[in-house]
Formats: C-alpha cells, structure tokens, sequence
C-alpha cells in the first residue's frame, strides 16, 4: 500500500529510554549500555507495568516466583547443559503446578514479555498441533479443504490451540522449546543478576478467542493517541471483516477511548480480541520495528504512527493469492496429506453408500421390468 506521507517522520523519545549516565548507575559496563537501553525499554512494556490497572479490561493473570538462576536453569535445558528437568526445574514446575490449580480450563504460559508462540509453528513433530490439524481438518467442507486461504487460517486455530497447558511440565517443556523465549531470558541475564527482571505469567485461557483469530486486531498508539488499527493475522482474508469494518472502528476506538487514561504508557502497541461481549486486551508492546505493523508497514507508515491522520485496515481478497506461503513447508505438507486422508474417508463414508443405493434402486428396475413388463 502507498505512503500515507513521505515527509521525514519526527523523531522519537521516551523517557523509557535510559540516559547513559541512568544506565551507569546500574553497575552496566560501556560496552553494554545501547543494548541494556533496548532491553530494558522492552521489559517496561510487560504485563507487570499495567495488569494491575487494567485487569478487569484483560486475561485473569497468575505471576510466578522467578530468579535469575531459574532463567539460567530454563537456557542450560534448550542448549543441553543439563538434564531437562534438573532440581531448579523441578522446584519451578512444582509451583507452576500450584499456581495452575487457579486456571481449571487450562492456561497459556509465557513470559512477562513474549510468549513461546514459535515452538507448535516450527516443531513438526508437535503431536498437539497435528491432533488440532486433524480435528479442524473434519470440520471443513470439500471445497474448503483446497482454499490455500482456509488451510492458513485453520493452521492458525490449530497452533494457538497447541498452547493450552494444564500442568507445569506441559509449561516448562514450552518455556524450554521456545527460541523466542531462550532469546529475552538470554538478554535478560546478559546484565547480571543484580540488574534480573523477568517473569513467568499464567493467563487465563478462553476457547473464544483461539477459534477466531480473524478478531484480533492490533493498534498503533503514540502521545496517547491512537493512530492505526490493523488486522493482526493479516495475510488471512476474512470475509466477515470486511463487512462488518465500520461497526469494528467504533467499537475498537469506544474502547480505546475508555480505558487509555488508565494505561501507564504514553506511546506503545497494543494487541486487542474483540468477542462477542466485550473488547479485552492481549497485550501491550513496545512502540519499535520490532513489532508486526501487519497491512501497515514502518517504512511507509512511521508519521501516520506518530500522528495520524487514523486508519484502520483489514485484509482483502488479494492476499488470499500467497496465504499458504506463511505455513511452514513441513506442515504444508502434513496438511496436504491429511486432507487427502479426510476426503478418502468421505468419499467412503458417503460415495460408496450413495452407489450402493443408486445400484439397488436400478437392480429392483430391472427386476420389475423383467417380471411385469416381458
């Protein structure tokens, strides 16, 4: 899409952004400061900065006791330094485990900044997500089963499903996998352990919100205003969207406009699901790159960003076209075989019956003409 303005767009600050001389302060050596600035702008954004003045607007939320020496324990299990679940492990399991009594519908675990999304995405052996695969697989008719755009959107479904956990191996094993997760715990002890920040969150999970990705959607907010609005998964199209377009702005604005004054940052992202009853926030991300601007882009986008004037897009049919590109190969291919299986199994669960019954009705013709006609 064109460039709402190819003006230089102004500069941005933040007083989330460490002065040097702050970072000094903080026994960080010269070598480090740019690095521990980005990081430290990063953590700012997480759930501990604003879940105790939005909690009503967002998922229920458990924080997990978590040390320096449980992250370090989490990355020696990834590289293989020591037995998957050493003592450490064992001890945070067990709280997991505690904390997860509070969530009997299961829960999504991830750090208080990102989440271990990657891992159903890139683990072709997940048996999780394959048994989701299958099961949405079932659901779809046969002319949906060859639609490059619904095979991206149930892959979609079928990973987000994949991190439901209902115990705390279930949740280390993720935390471990992740590389998104072995990343920001990386960076986090990276400073020392004087300077650790981090932790392990438990959040409600809701059936409603992992069966229709097409409603999420993520905003774009600088000076406490908010500027864009995109469709998060925004190489799906989605036919509803498209309709219901200006009912979502009002609603996504309303919202914004009534719960802004409560959010303790200035200029951020901010990644909402609209349900059937209400508008909840997923998270909130730090106003960088670093974030997906979906049908948006920073390059082109960065003033209207900064200042508006605000759009809000969702997708058309045109990137139906490269859908299925944003699948891994490896699950292309399990996909493609699966429904191969799914239409033999309806061809014999439906076809067969049919010519068996078209035969027995053309048999008891031949039988009645040969015995009342001849």
């Amino acid at each position: 899409m064109a460039s709402s303005n190819n003006a230089e767009p102004p500069s941005f600050q933040s007083h989330l952004l460490l002065e040097d001389d702050q970072i000094h302060a903080l026994g960080i050596a010269d070598h480090n400061i740019e690095n521990y600035r980005r990081w430290r702008y990063r953590y700012s954004f997480g759930i501990h900065s604003w879940y105790d003045r939005l909690k009503e607007h967002t998922f229920r939320t458990s924080f997990v006791e978590f040390s320096y020496q449980d992250a370090q324990a989490i990355l020696n299990a990834r590289l293989g330094g020591k037995e998957p679940f050493s003592e450490r492990l064992l001890a945070l399991t067990k709280r997991l485990n505690e904390v997860l009594k509070d969530f009997p519908n299961g829960a999504f675990v991830k750090l208080d900044t990102r989440s271990p999304k990657d891992v159903p995405v890139y683990d072709q052996d997940d048996t999780a997500t394959k048994r989701n695969i299958d099961h949405e697989l079932g659901i779809l008719t046969l002319s949906q089963l060859q639609d490059p755009n619904e095979k991206t959107a149930l892959f979609v479904r079928a990973t987000n499903k994949a991190l439901r956990v209902r115990n705390g191996e279930q949740a280390i094993k993720l935390l471990v996998s992740s590389l998104r997760v072995q990343e920001d715990l990386g960076k986090a002890i990276e400073f020392g352990e004087g300077v650790f920040s981090s932790a392990i969150v438990v959040r409600e999970w809701i059936d409603e919100v992992v069966n229709h990705p097409e409603m999420e959607f993520r905003g774009f907010v600088h000076k406490n205003n908010l500027n864009a609005v995109t469709q998060y998964f925004s190489f799906i199209h989605f036919p509803d969207l498209e309709r219901e377009k200006p009912h979502l702005q009002t609603k996504i604005v309303d919202f914004f406009e009534s719960i802004k004054d409560k959010i303790p940052h200035e200029s951020y992202i901010i990644d909402l699901i609209v349900l059937r009853d209400r508008i909840m926030i997923i998270e909130l991300n730090p106003f960088h790159v670093g974030a997906g601007a979906g049908l948006f882009s920073w390059r082109d986008h960065r003033r209207l960003f900064m200042e508006g004037p605000f759009q809000f897009r969702v997708a058309d049919a045109s990137v139906t076209e490269n859908a299925y590109e944003y699948v891994p190969p490896s699950w292309q291919r399990y996909i493609d075989t699966q429904i191969g299986s799914v239409q033999e199994t309806r061809y014999i669960k439906y076809a067969i019956p049919v010519a068996l019954v078209v035969a027995t009705v053309v048999a008891r013709g031949a039988y009645y003409y040969y015995t009342h006609k001849r």
